[in-house]
């Protein structure tokens, strides 16, 4: 069985899909029963919460389709298929009544924006990074603005085996700015969760085997030096609790 990713808020408990196989679970607010079986559009699900239920997008094994689920787990759209292109990884985020699925080709990073009331497309899909061969993807959205998302992505150079993470900021239009680099070497890199913070972001990155977050500035830019969570060898996902942020990880074992 596939490990389950971080907790999702929606109107009534939560949700959460499996990390690397089809499928996502419901639960009541305090945790409990759950969904009589697993839910699934197609074969890697990944889920971003609406107003009044779930909306998914998901890997098939010739497209991305995308729909809305209720918070029972029916379907309450028709699947909407965004490219027929072979993709790797996914991503959804969500900016009010738009949504945003990004993926990576073997040398592309697409994006494709679709209402978030029932997952159809609502422009053309455009290119975040194009010409850069990569493997080990993995992307996060945050909301920057009205319909419009902060997206943070890492991938590695399958030849020279170095990993790079960046940052731009998208509508349904296409890439807002010129996208930015974070952070470019040979540790290992993997993109968790990015938050808004005012008018700032927390970006929380699995670096070299370990949590850490990066605070941006409104234009994605670092500022200082990002700060690893010591004793902690995994992270989970992040959250603003007021004015703090809350991490969720695991920690290492001690004698």
């Amino acid at each position: 069985v596939s490990p389950l990713g971080a907790l999702q808020p929606i109107a009534d408990g939560w949700a959460t899909s499996a990390v690397v196989d089809n499928a996502f679970l419901l639960l009541d607010p305090d945790g409990s029963n759950p969904s009589t079986s697993f839910v699934a559009l197609a074969s890697l699900d990944r889920l971003v919460a609406t107003d009044d239920g779930l909306l998914v997008a998901s890997l098939s094994h010739d497209c991305i389709v995308t729909a809305h689920f209720d918070l029972e787990g029916n379907k309450t759209s028709d699947s909407s298929s965004l490219t027929d292109e072979t993709a790797y990884e996914l991503g959804i985020g969500r900016s009010g009544e738009q949504a945003l699925v990004v993926w990576s080709t073997l040398d592309t990073v697409v994006a494709r924006a679709v209402t978030s009331a029932n997952g159809a497309p609502i422009a053309e899909a455009f290119s975040l990074e194009s010409g850069i061969v990569k493997d080990d993807f993995s992307v996060a959205m945050g909301e920057s603005g009205e319909l419009e998302l902060a997206v943070a992505w890492s991938e590695r150079d399958p030849d020279s085996r170095k990993y790079t993470t960046r940052l731009a900021f998208a509508n349904a239009q296409g890439v807002v700015g010129a996208p930015r680099t974070l952070i470019s070497d040979w540790n290992a890199q993997r993109v968790l969760s990015i938050v808004p913070v005012g008018d700032d972001f927390a970006l929380l990155v699995s670096y070299d085997e370990a949590p850490v977050v990066f605070l941006l500035d409104s234009d994605g830019a670092p500022k200082g030096s990002g700060r690893k969570l010591i004793g902690a060898k995994q992270a989970v996902d992040m959250a603003l609790f007021g004015d703090e942020l809350m991490v969720s990880g695991v920690l290492m074992a001690h004698p």
